[in-house]
Parts: C-alpha cells; sequence; structure tokens
C-alpha cells in the first residue's frame, strides 16, 4: 500500500510533560511540520468551506518521513498525496476535561467519544495512519461542540492541569544567620499549571488508543483538555483581474492563482 512510508526509528517517547511555574519553565516541545498554507495573520474566511469529503480524505492520507537537521528534531507526520491542490491544516481545541452534576462532590472522567477507524497500520512498531471515524453522541467532544470531524487524524492530545505548592523564598544573609538551627523560613505559595502530552500523530489504532490511555486520571472540574488534529482541506484559489496600462493596448486578463506548498502563488 503506499498509505505510508516506513520510518527507521521507533516511538518510544509518546508522552511528554510541561511544568511552568512562577519562578521556572521547564519544557519539552514536540516538533510539528510545517503547516502548506498559512498567512501572515488571523484567517478572515471559514477554513470549513475548503474541507474535502470522507472518501477523498481516506484516500490522500500519506505519512512522511522528515530528516532531522540542525533546525528540526525530524520524524514522521501526516502528509497529502496531491500536495498541489490539497494541503494539510492544524485544528486545535480546548474543552474542559471533566463534568460535574450539582449531586456530586467529586468531578468525573467522562468519555472523549471519539470512534477511530486505522487507515494504515498493523506494524509491530505501532506506525500507521489512524483518523476519527464518528462523534459519539453524549461523548465530551460531541457535548462540547469543538471543532473536529470523521477524517480528522488527531495528532496530539494534552492535559492542562494547575496546581499550587509552597516554595521557599530568598532570603538574605542576615536572614539566613537568624536563622541558622531554628528551621524557620519563609514561604511562598506558588501556581503552578502542568501540561502532559500524549503524542498520537502516525500512531495505529492500537498505538493511538494506549497513548490516549497513557494520560492521567482526572485530578480536578478545572483541567482542560487541549486536542490537536490535522485535516485535508482545498488550497483556496483565488481569481485575479490583470489590467494592462492603456499604452500597452493589452486586454484585460483573468487568472487563477494557486498557493503552492512554498507559500507562493503560482498560476492554475
Amino acid at each position: 500500500t503506499n498509505a505510508f512510508v516506513v520510518l527507521p526509528n521507533n516511538h518510544n517517547n509518546i508522552a511528554t510533560r510541561t511544568t511552568r511555574s512562577n519562578t521556572r519553565i521547564t519544557t519539552s516541545n514536540l516538533y510539528e511540520a510545517p503547516v502548506t498554507f498559512a498567512g501572515t495573520g488571523p484567517r478572515q474566511v471559514d477554513m470549513n468551506q475548503y474541507n474535502l469529503p470522507l472518501d477523498v480524505i481516506e484516500q490522500q492520507w500519506i505519512a512522511n518521513i522528515v530528516a532531522k537537521t540542525v533546525d528540526t528534531e525530524g520524524g514522521i507526520f501526516l502528509g497529502v498525496e496531491n500536495n498541489r491542490e490539497l494541503f494539510v491544516d492544524v485544528v486545535t481545541v480546548s474543552l474542559p476535561r471533566s463534568s460535574k452534576s450539582q449531586s456530586q462532590s467529586q468531578s468525573q472522567s467522562q468519555s472523549l467519544g471519539i470512534g477511530l477507524v486505522e487507515l494504515a497500520g498493523g506494524r509491530s512498531d505501532g506506525i500507521g495512519i489512524t483518523v476519527v471515524s464518528e462523534l459519539i453522541e453524549g461523548g465530551l467532544v460531541d457535548a462540547s461542540g469543538v471543532d473536529i470531524m470523521p477524517g480528522d487524524s488527531i495528532s496530539s492530545i494534552s492535559v492542562v492541569r494547575k496546581n499550587q505548592s509552597f516554595v521557599p523564598t530568598s532570603t538574605s544573609s542576615n536572614d539566613n544567620d537568624n536563622n541558622n538551627g531554628n528551621g524557620s523560613g519563609s514561604m511562598l505559595l506558588s501556581d503552578n499549571q502542568e501540561t502532559i502530552t500524549a503524542r498520537t500523530e502516525c500512531l495505529g489504532y492500537d498505538a493511538t488508543v494506549d497513548a490516549i490511555r497513557s494520560l492521567p486520571p482526572v485530578q480536578s472540574n478545572d483541567e482542560q483538555l487541549i486536542i490537536k488534529v490535522k485535516r485535508l482541506r482545498r488550497k483556496p484559489i483565488v481569481t485575479v483581474n490583470l489590467k494592462y496600462p492603456p499604452s500597452t493596448k493589452q486586454e484585460q486578463q483573468q487568472q487563477q492563482l494557486l498557493q503552492n506548498n512554498h507559500r507562493n502563488l503560482q498560476h492554475q
């Protein structure tokens, strides 16, 4: 099958953790493949008008090897077969992780409610392509109304939670001398934000489910889920009217321009 390309490296590091506080930030970033369609500011149109039928999406998903360079980590990332007319877009949604009714005293985890189907896989190393097949009614995603649809491929899921802890404050040398032997000292209440991420891009069905299950259980009601999906879309086509100076005696022309992979416009 041409659905995916073999990656010689493995996918051992599925989950990464980022801890943020008011004194120090420790982070482990995931490399993302460049988005083939992007602008210099917020998008001014509804990009969902460029979505594709599900049967087209299933035929177009591929996986590409990105070689490691000085500037990039490299890895295997989702791509599109027809990259002249289509592109891989990134959609990120945020939703509460837990549900709590008035009669409940503790937060309760709710199922994501995302059906998955494997387009390519069955490998011992877990590499493959898995996409959303349906949104189950009553699930967390369906109830939240976020922008996830069949044909999307989940790139990563992150749990964002807030923690509070006491940290010692810095003291002067005189304070240290005065505190020697009595164990006293000042403490500061610090707000921390912890992000735990499961990477699921270019994984088969079983590896995708295992990665999602590796996320920790719900601890509080204010936890958030950040879901990043990749979606195939048609590249927007722009119609341009060309008017020449009267001295050239050339008639007005109309051309269609299509954005290519290098973010430049080319003739259709």
